[in-house]
């Protein structure tokens, strides 16, 4: 009786969760809205949160196009690599995307920072150190 119980059970659960990972787009969607609303609560920014995470995650989920199948030719030509050293171009220096001390920067550490005191712009963490609030750079 109870293994009749257990496969049922489990044939009922497998029928209700298929649905809801079907489709990669809805997903993606409810992905993106989290991630964004556990980012910021300025508009702006939001929109590009969620932007970002729905762009990573469809990029993820769709199929990559195959490579076009190659010409094979009936004369084998050998052809020695040479490595190439490519220039190494100058880094861009990453800047905070919010201006530290602004209303938004306090806003969003204290979104993210439940202990987190506007006035010191530090907030406590697990082990009762005091840390500073750091925004992710651009």
């Amino acid at each position: 009786m109870r293994i009749l119980c257990v496969v049922i059970s489990v044939g009922l659960l497998s029928g209700v969760s298929t649905p809801a990972l079907a489709d990669a787009q809805s997903y993606c969607e409810l992905f993106g809205r989290d991630y964004a609303d556990g980012r910021t609560l300025d508009v702006d920014q939001w929109q590009l949160n969620f932007r970002s995470a729905f762009n990573s995650c469809m990029a993820q989920y769709t199929p990559a196009l195959p490579d076009p199948p190659k010409n094979k030719s009936p004369d084998k030509v050998v052809k020695k690599a040479v490595a190439a050293v490519a220039p190494e171009a100058p880094r861009k220096k990453r800047i905070p995307l919010l201006a530290p001390g602004s209303v938004a920067w306090n806003e969003y550490c204290a979104a993210k920072y439940v202990s987190y005191n506007k006035e010191t712009g530090m907030y406590k963490s697990y082990s009762g150190k005091a840390k500073p609030c750091l925004v992710p750079t651009g």
